[in-house]
């Protein structure tokens, strides 16, 4: 990463919670009420963003191997009870409503077929983040390198 970053001119100086970097990407201005989907090959991370604020930040870990082992549509649905069950629980300990998913798939295959069933199956509106930081890099590089780019902005 740091011979990519160099060749753009950019400066790691510090490392974070990926989800949390992926919440800079956003605008929060326009996209108040969210949660936030980072699908990762050993993990789910999720942060509600209400009134622009992380208001709920939940991680699950996945046993090494365990999305390979279920069919495309049976990660799907594991992956779309996990959401509803966090939008349930901020609507009841927060008292808020969550309006739109925002996705992040972080995998090593790219899986457009997950993206598109993702959409189909949550219960609200769902986009993709990609970070507009510069046309150097694929869509591929920007979804893969995307915390990272949100650290540094």
């Amino acid at each position: 990463y740091e011979d990519l970053f160099s060749k753009l001119r950019l400066k790691v100086r510090a490392l974070g919670v990926p989800t949390l970097s992926l919440y800079y990407l956003l605008n929060k201005e326009e996209e108040r009420d969210l949660l936030l989907i980072n699908i990762e090959e050993d993990s789910l991370s999720l942060i509600a963003g209400l009134n622009s604020e992380v208001a709920v930040y939940r991680l699950k870990l996945f046993i090494p191997g365990s999305l390979t082992n279920f069919s495309g549509l049976q990660r799907v649905e594991n992956i779309v009870k996990e959401v509803e069950n966090t939008v349930n629980f901020i609507e009841d300990k927060e008292k808020k409503k969550v309006n739109s998913f925002r996705i992040r798939l972080g995998l090593l295959e790219p899986e457009e077929e997950m993206f598109s069933q993702l959409k189909e199956k949550l219960s609200l509106p769902a986009k993709g983040i990609e970070a507009g930081l510069t046309s150097k890099l694929g869509l591929r590089e920007k979804m893969i390198l995307s915390p990272l780019i949100g650290q540094i902005l």
